[in-house]
């Protein structure tokens, strides 16, 4: 049983709907008890992660998590997270004898939007690190079913803008300043550094 838990629900629900067939079962928040009482083998933690131009809710706290993981049923957990290596409650579930795997992606942008539009890619945001939305639920099912993954971070590979044009977007390289004139007009606008593209 795969009990998922956190306050990302828009990326839980393409999860569970990735997962089709696996048994699973959303909850607030997990716990030792309902770990027990569910016979939870896999615990997955689902925290708020940045999308191009949404703000982000607040971070679930991996302390419920990591006392969760000591149900005997449990024999992993994930955590799908943007924080950094030196951040407390990661070292706090790494030295908690937790098998552990984190996964932290880029900045996502959830591509559908932008199907058939002219996206502005300004040169310094060429190679911005972002990823799909499809291509992190896609990482995020592969360490689900690999069940000999454990004690690692994986940092999932960015996308690229040939992921924007095989969804039917269409990237085009400008300068800042053409950029910064699409955002006038409301076109949408890769940024540097957290790929804020926005449809029209």
């Amino acid at each position: 049983m795969l009990l998922v838990s956190g306050p990302d629900q828009p990326l839980i629900d393409r999860i569970v709907q990735h997962l089709d067939g696996e048994p699973i079962e959303v909850v607030d928040q997990v716990s030792f008890t309902h770990a027990l009482d569910r016979r939870g083998s896999l615990l997955l933690l689902v925290e708020s992660i940045p999308r191009a131009g949404v703000a982000t809710t607040e971070s679930a706290t991996i302390a419920s998590l990591v006392q969760a993981a000591e149900a005997p049923s449990v024999s992993r957990v994930l955590v799908v997270t943007t924080r950094v290596d030196t951040d407390d409650e990661l070292r706090r579930l790494r030295r908690s004898g937790a098998r552990y795997v984190i996964i932290r992606p880029p900045t996502v942008i959830d591509v559908d939007a932008l199907r058939g539009k002219r996206v502005l890619v300004p040169r310094t945001a060429r190679d911005a690190p972002f990823v799909t939305m499809d291509d992190l639920v896609h990482a995020i099912g592969d360490a689900v079913r690999d069940r000999k993954l454990m004690g690692v971070t994986i940092d999932v590979a960015p996308s690229g803008l040939g992921a924007l044009e095989a969804v039917g977007a269409k990237p085009r390289v400008v300068a800042p300043w053409r950029a910064k004139v699409g955002r006038w007009f409301n076109q949408p606008v890769l940024e540097a550094g957290h790929a804020s593209a926005q449809p029209a």
